[in-house]
């Protein structure tokens, strides 16, 4: 046996786990066999005089068959493999006939499954290590029996093989370190010819440096500035005698930006890392204090021991506050609810907001480059085409008035628009164009349009209402003054319209209710209510006294003032005669009903109080013994005695009882049983 010897290319892996990475390294498994492997397992089958002969390298789940004799070889299961059974004891198997061996018998190599092998014997193929990578396997399909020199031949042909792999292998790794060593002598002369043209570019570079427009600096790495060029000098004022050597945070970092800026440095020299791409905008300062801001070109450098970072510097103060001003206009634009369009002298759009791509239907790429005529009519067009000539040759035309006019959409339906048109100046303030701003006022024309239709309607129900219709001005010189007043109102009032207007309520108002009418008129000026009503007395023109309905609301400015006063009057002195009676009408029945000497019960007669006592008056109460409020709501039923108690006239609930002094009845009251009045009346059907 050979024993396994420790594998300085694979410590701290398994045995079996090493054997298979020395199996890899060779490189063999699924390659071709070259022909000194074939050679050596033929000769294996002419040793031991057997028809077949195959080598065999078995990896973690299967047997590989590399090259064989007397048969086509194929890879199987290393389950299945004879070899797999013993190759790792390092010694050489014989068996004179496998289907006797207890071992071997059940393999399907043997059994007929895959083969009918009987004469067997293999050498292991042993590395150098002492990892045993397959076998070398001559085989027969009958009994036989190879000698010890044969057996002894079979093992130095397995110990060939290895020799083969091994050779592989070396030349294999030969050839890469040659590969490498071409490689590293090619770099040698890169480095070699870069070394030179570094040379020869820093001179090139200083001069670069001195002529070139951007500031350039560098910094070591205690932030100490090592190199400073002309550029730098005239973009910060500071020169190069007085710039090196200085700290760059006393130099060109504004004092807020200190701790920020050490700290991100800092973490640089600490890692080799930024969290920063290499190209940065951040604010700097000048000598004179001014404030900039600054791109920044950033590139680490490691000579020998030393680091320093090199930086390019450009000025973009002024390109940034450019930037943000058209950031912002285009904004403006691009946000506007009015549709802007630019054109050029001749009337070509150069600029087509998403507004006006909203209001006249034609998408920004197909306006672009158009004829305004897309969406203006000729004379439009002619127009805009002489104020564009006059503004070019130098006349004061900054701005034309809004005026309302009628576009064209890409459906054809017109637009109605207000239009003002402005002069757009290049850099040197010579007229290059114009812009347009275009309003969509249909909203607006339909909006007037209602509103007149309001007006006439309002004026129509003003003029025709049934009721009395005063309007009166709350705030300013005409305050508490009629400022119109409609044809109801007049002839209610017996004046004119001419009389009424410029008179106050005050003027119209019975003395005696003036008092009550001032305090609601204060109600509605405070706020405390929003509207009124109330009854009054008005004096006509005739010296008459009417009564009147008010219901007064006021209406409110913009400003939340309160301007106008709208009063509805209706006059109610008939009905308020008719109330006065009715009230004088009750009043002597309510006398008669409680003086009167017999007692006095009305019942209900509806469907939730049928039959419930709902007054009484004090005669009743005497009677009974009871007060008037255990009578009210109580069944009438229950004041009659059971055994007294007359067959009801009434089917169900519509009855009523009145006083009748021919009828006897007992009351359910604990007083005796006394005689008194009532009869029972069917309702007329």
């Amino acid at each position: 046996m050979t024993p396994v010897i420790e594998d300085q290319e694979h410590p701290g892996l398994s045995v079996e786990r090493q054997r298979l990475a020395v199996l890899h390294a060779y490189g063999v498994l699924d390659a071709p066999a070259d022909a000194e492997l074939d050679d050596v397992v033929h000769t294996a089958a002419m040793v031991a005089g057997v028809p077949h002969a195959t080598l065999n390298l078995i990896d973690e789940h299967r047997q590989c068959q590399l090259t064989t004799v007397g048969f086509e070889g194929t890879d199987s299961a290393r389950a299945d493999s004879m070899c797999a059974l013993h190759f790792t004891g390092g010694e050489v198997v014989h068996l004179p006939d496998a289907a006797l061996d207890e071992r071997y018998r059940t393999n399907p190599w043997v059994d007929g499954r895959l083969g009918r092998v009987r004469l067997y014997a293999s050498a292991p193929l042993i590395s150098p290590q002492g990892h045993a990578l397959g076998s070398l396997c001559v085989f027969d399909t009958e009994p036989g029996e190879l000698t010890p020199a044969q057996l002894s031949a079979l093992e130095r042909l397995a110990r060939v093989v290895v020799a083969l792999f091994e050779r592989r292998r070396q030349a294999r790794l030969a050839e890469e370190y040659a590969q490498q060593a071409r490689r590293n002598a090619e770099q040698a002369r890169e480095h070699a010819a870069r070394a030179e043209r570094l040379s020869a570019r820093d001179a090139e570079l200083r001069l670069v440096l001195a002529a070139t427009s951007d500031a350039f600096l560098a910094v070591d790495e205690d932030q100490r500035i090592t190199s400073w060029n002309a550029a730098a000098q005239r973009l910060f004022g500071w020169t190069a005698e007085e710039a090196v050597g200085r700290s760059l945070v006393d130099t060109i970092v504004p004092p807020a930006m200190a701790a920020a800026h050490t700290g991100g440095f800092e973490r640089f020299l600490r890692t080799g890392t930024r969290e920063l791409s290499s190209t940065l905008e951040v604010p700097a300062v000048r000598r004179d204090g001014a404030a900039l801001s600054i791109e920044l070109t950033l590139t680490p450098v490691r000579t020998g021991e030393q680091r320093r970072v090199y930086a390019a510097i450009r000025d973009v103060t002024d390109r940034r506050r450019m930037e943000r001003e058209l950031h912002s206009l285009a904004g403006i634009v691009a946000g506007a609810r009015d549709a802007i369009v630019a054109v050029d002298l001749t009337g070509r759009i150069t600029s087509w907001n998403a507004a006006a791509e909203q209001l006249y239907g034609y998408p920004a790429e197909d306006a672009v480059g158009a004829d305004l005529h897309l969406v203006a009519s000729a004379d439009d067009v002619q127009r805009l085409g002489g104020w564009l000539v006059r503004a070019a040759a130098g006349e004061d035309v900054t701005s034309t008035t809004a005026a309302d006019q009628v576009g064209r959409h890409r459906d054809g339906s017109a637009v109605d628009v207000s239009i003002t048109v402005s002069p757009v100046l290049d850099a040197a303030g010579a007229v290059v164009g114009a812009s347009i701003a275009a309003r969509d006022i249909t909203e607006r024309l339909r909006a007037e349009a209602a509103l007149r239709e309001a007006e006439r309607r309002f004026s129509l129900a003003f003029t025709h209402a049934p009721t009395g219709v005063l309007l009166t001005a709350l705030s300013g010189e005409q305050a508490g003054r009629f400022l119109d007043v409609n044809p109801t109102a007049c002839t209610m009032l017996g004046h004119l319209r001419e009389e009424l207007l410029g008179k106050t309520f005050a003027d119209v108002t019975h003395p005696e209710d003036l008092p009550s009418s001032q305090a609601q008129v204060r109600r509605l000026l405070s706020g405390e209510a929003s509207t009124v009503h109330l009854e009054k007395r008005y004096v006509r023109a005739d010296g008459a006294v009417i009564w009147v309905a008010l219901d007064v609301a006021v209406i409110h400015g913009e400003d939340g003032e309160a301007r106008y006063a709208v009063t509805h009057v209706e006059d109610v002195t008939r009905q308020r005669a008719d109330r006065e009676r009715l009230a004088e009408s009750e009043q002597r029945f309510r006398l008669a009903f409680d003086t009167a000497p017999v007692a006095m019960v009305i019942v209900g007669l509806g469907e939730d109080d049928a039959a419930r006592v709902l007054q009484v008056n004090s005669t009743s109460c005497a009677f009974t013994g009871l007060s008037a409020a255990q009578l009210l709501t109580r069944d009438v039923h229950d004041l009659i005695h059971p055994t007294t108690r007359p067959t009801p006239c009434w089917p169900s609930r519509r009855c009523c009882w009145v006083n009748a002094p021919t009828t006897s009845w007992n009351c359910a009251s604990a007083t005796p049983t006394a005689r008194c009045g009532g009869v029972c009346s069917r309702p007329p059907p």
